[in-house]
C-alpha cells in the first residue's frame, strides 16, 4: 500500500508541475513532445492552470513505462548535452528523474493566488523557477540591464558568522538582494554592472583585456545598504555531474587535501542542517553546502522564497513588514516530497563526454596543461564510492577536473566575505568539464563565480594567489601553445 500511495503522490506532482511547466527549449525525448501537447491545452494567458487528469494520460503512461532506451537521449543537438541523465538508470530512477526534471521546469506562484504543491513564492525572490536560472542545466550570466539579473545573484553578509560558523545577512536585506516581489510586496532593489579593461600582456607582446565588474545598486526600498555589508554577485553554477561529485567520499577530499603542499587547499567544514552536525562542504563557489539535498533547498529559500523543512522560515528581515505580513501561512511551501523530486534530477543529471581527446594538439595541450600545473587543483581523475541507493553512481571513475577543495585566488577574486572556514578570496576549484561545450548550450561564455571572464583565456589570466604559478606558466607560453592549450580546454 505505502508503494502505491507514493507512485500516486509522484503521478500528482507530475500531474501539476506538467500544467504550469515553464515552456522551455532543452526538454530531452518524449517528455519534450508530451510537455509541447499538453502545455496548448492546460495553461491560460494569464499563467493559471486549468488542467484535469485526462489532460495528462500520456505524462502518466510514460512516466510509468519500463524504459532505459538510451536512444531517448542520444542527440547531435549541443545544447542538449547538460540534460541527459547517467547512463544506466533503472527504470525507477529514471521515473524520477522525469518527475524531478518537470519540477525543475515549473513556474512556482504566490500562495494567494493558487493553493497547491507548487505555491508559496517569495514575497521576494529573483526567480520564479529553477530552469529560470539553470537554463539547460547550464551556467548563469551576469547582465547590464538593472532591471533583469536572470541567472545572477548578489549575496550580502557581515563580517560576524553564526553560531556554527554560518553566513550572517544585511540587517535590512538579508542573505541575498532579491529584485522581484509578489502583488503588494516592495522588491529589495536591483543591481546593474558595468565593466572597464585592464590590458596584460604575454611574454610574446600579445595582450588580452581583463573584464574588471562594477557594481552598483538601483532603487533599494529599504534604505542604504550597510557600509560593513559584504557584496558578492555569482552567477549561477552548472548542475550537470553533482550527482557524481556528491558521490565522492570524505576520504578522497581529505587524502586530496593531505596531499596539497603547492597550492594548500583545503575543505570547507560547513554545518549540515539535517543530522546538525560538522561535516564537509562540497556544493556553490565556496563550498559551503554538505550534499545536495541542502543545496537544493537553500537555493529554493534564497532564490525563490520557497520553505523547506531544512529552511523553514521566510526570508522577511524584520524591516521588511509588508513580506513577513505576505508569507503563507502553510509551511513549508515545497513538500518533503517536491524537495527529492528535484534534488534527485540533478543528483542523476550526467556529466559530458570528453571530445577530440586523440587530434595530436589536443594532446599537446594537456601535457602543457600539466606542464603549467593545472592539474595541482584542476584534478583529472577521480573515483566515486559506494552508494546502496544510487548504484549508477557508484565505484566509477570520473573525470571533473577539480579536487572539490577551496583555493586562495588572490585578492584580484576576492569578494571580502567569509563562508565558514572559506576566507574572502579562496574559492573551490570549479569543475572543467562541459567546459567546451558552455557556449554552445547557454549562447554564451561566462566565466568565475561573477561571469568576469567572457574566454578561457581571460578565466586562465585572473587565477591568482596558490594558482598564480600556472597562470605565469600560461602567460610564458607562445601563441601556438596557447592556442593548444584552449584546444585541449575545449576538449573538455
Amino acid at each position: 500500500m505505502e508503494f502505491h500511495v507514493h507512485k500516486t503522490l509522484e503521478l500528482l506532482l507530475l500531474m501539476i508541475a506538467t500544467a504550469t511547466a515553464v515552456s522551455c527549449e532543452g526538454r530531452i525525448g518524449h517528455y519534450r513532445d508530451v510537455h509541447r501537447a499538453n502545455a496548448h491545452s492546460s495553461l491560460k494567458v494569464d499563467g493559471t492552470s486549468s488542467w484535469k487528469p485526462d489532460d495528462h494520460r500520456a505524462n502518466r503512461d510514460f512516466l510509468y513505462k519500463s524504459i532505459a532506451p538510451e536512444e531517448e537521449f542520444r542527440s547531435d543537438d549541443p545544447r542538449k548535452v547538460f540534460s541527459r541523465p547517467i547512463s544506466g538508470l533503472t527504470s525507477d530512477h529514471l521515473r524520477r528523474f522525469f518527475l524531478g526534471n518537470s519540477i525543475f521546469n515549473t513556474r512556482w506562484v504566490p500562495a494567494q493566488e493558487r493553493p497547491q504543491p507548487f505555491s508559496g513564492l517569495g514575497p521576494v525572490y529573483s526567480q520564479d523557477s529553477c530552469v529560470s536560472c539553470h537554463l539547460l542545466n547550464g551556467r548563469g550570466e551576469p547582465t547590464s540591464k538593472a532591471s533583469h539579473f536572470s541567472s545572477m545573484v548578489t549575496k550580502l553578509s557581515i563580517d560576524e558568522q553564526g553560531p556554527q560558523g554560518e553566513v550572517q545577512g544585511d540587517p535590512r536585506y538579508g542573505l541575498q538582494l532579491n529584485y522581484q516581489a509578489i502583488a503588494g510586496v516592495p522588491a529589495e532593489g536591483r543591481v546593474a554592472v558595468s565593466y572597464y579593461g585592464q590590458v596584460q600582456r604575454f611574454s610574446d607582446g600579445s595582450a588580452i583585456r581583463l573584464h574588471i565588474p562594477h557594481y552598483s545598486f538601483i532603487g533599494l526600498n529599504f534604505g542604504a545598504i550597510q557600509a560593513r555589508t559584504r557584496r558578492s554577485p555569482r552567477i549561477a553554477p552548472p548542475v550537470f555531474g553533482v550527482g557524481l561529485l556528491e558521490a565522492i567520499d570524505d576520504k578522497t577530499l581529505l587524502s586530496l587535501q593531505a596531499r596539497k603542499l603547492k597550492t594548500k587547499g583545503h575543505v570547507n567544514i560547513v554545518f549540515d542542517r539535517s543530522t546538525h552536525r560538522k561535516t564537509i562542504g562540497r556544493f556553490g563557489w565556496k563550498a559551503g553546502q554538505p550534499n545536495l539535498v541542502q543545496q537544493t533547498a537553500d537555493a529554493l529559500i534564497e532564490d525563490m522564497g520557497i520553505t523547506s523543512a531544512l529552511y523553514p522560515e521566510k526570508n522577511c528581515p524584520i524591516f521588511q513588514l509588508q513580506c513577513r505580513q505576505a508569507a503563507s501561512e502553510r509551511q513549508p511551501d515545497a513538500s518533503p516530497q517536491v524537495l527529492s523530486a528535484l534534488t534527485e534530477y540533478v543528483r542523476l543529471l550526467g556529466a559530458p563526454r570528453r571530445r577530440d581527446e586523440k587530434l595530436p594538439v589536443v594532446k599537446r595541450g594537456e601535457r602543457l596543461f600539466h606542464e603549467a600545473g593545472c592539474e595541482n587543483c584542476h584534478v583529472p581523475n577521480l573515483t566515486t564510492g559506494a552508494d546502496a541507493e544510487h548504484p549508477e553512481l557508484s565505484n566509477r571513475e570520473i573525470h571533473p577536473y577539480s579536487d572539490l577543495l577551496l583555493h586562495d585566488m588572490g585578492a584580484s577574486l576576492s569578494d571580502g566575505r567569509r563562508e565558514f572556514q572559506a576566507t574572502a578570496s579562496e574559492w573551490r576549484t570549479a569543475p572543467l568539464w562541459g567546459l567546451g561545450l558552455s557556449e554552445k548550450v547557454a549562447g554564451h561564455l561566462s566565466l568565475m563565480h561573477d561571469g568576469r571572464a567572457k574566454t578561457i583565456l581571460e578565466a586562465i589570466m585572473w587565477h591568482g594567489g596558490d594558482a598564480a604559478p600556472a597562470r605565469k606558466a600560461v602567460a610564458k607560453y607562445e601563441r601556438r601553445d596557447r592556442e593548444a592549450l584552449l584546444e585541449f580546454l575545449q576538449s573538455l
